[in-house]
């Protein structure tokens, strides 16, 4: 954990979605850094201040986060709508995997974010695959976690030198 914060505000008026933490660069906050409540994930900072930093949500419509159907490990990507949900797509094509109630976490593929923090239960199945809201409400969440970006090639290294020097 990096710094913890309170959600002063968040956009809810336009396909852009982003939210204020009350946590900055005087924090050690940089950009890139995921943010989670206790409830899953919220998204990344995008900028940082010296007091507060912008967090993009995931329900924005630039947002793709690598993630995994929990039940089956199906690997997927979930993509912001800019509505306050998230769209679910499988990365493999053909038979939609998706059912109403599934929970999406992410993979921890591509960095960024560790594997398994919840992000979205699906809502509806569309043709493509499912439409998800996302765990974490920025507008009823009051504290968030500024985590630092998942390396998963330096933590396996890491591990791996540790366990060498055992």
């Amino acid at each position: 954990m990096v710094a913890t914060g309170r959600i002063v505000g968040s956009s809810f008026g336009s396909l852009r979605r982003f939210a204020i933490l009350s946590a900055g660069s005087g924090d050690g906050v940089q950009t890139r850094m995921p943010v989670r409540a206790a409830q899953g994930l919220i998204g990344q900072v995008t900028d940082v201040g010296r007091l507060a930093s912008r967090v993009m949500l995931i329900s924005d419509k630039l947002s793709q986060v690598p993630a995994t159907l929990l039940r089956g490990a199906v690997p997927v990507i979930a993509e912001g709508r800019g509505d306050g949900t998230v769209a679910v797509r499988p990365l493999e094509v053909g038979q939609n995997p998706f059912r109403r109630g599934d929970i999406i976490v992410t993979s921890g593929t591509g960095g960024i974010y560790p594997p398994l923090i919840p992000v979205a239960r699906v809502v509806r199945l569309d043709e493509y695959g499912a439409i998800a809201m996302p765990l974490a409400d920025p507008a009823r969440v009051n504290f968030a976690v500024v985590e630092q970006a998942y390396e998963p090639e330096v933590q396996a290294n890491e591990t791996r030198d540790v366990a060498e020097q055992r």
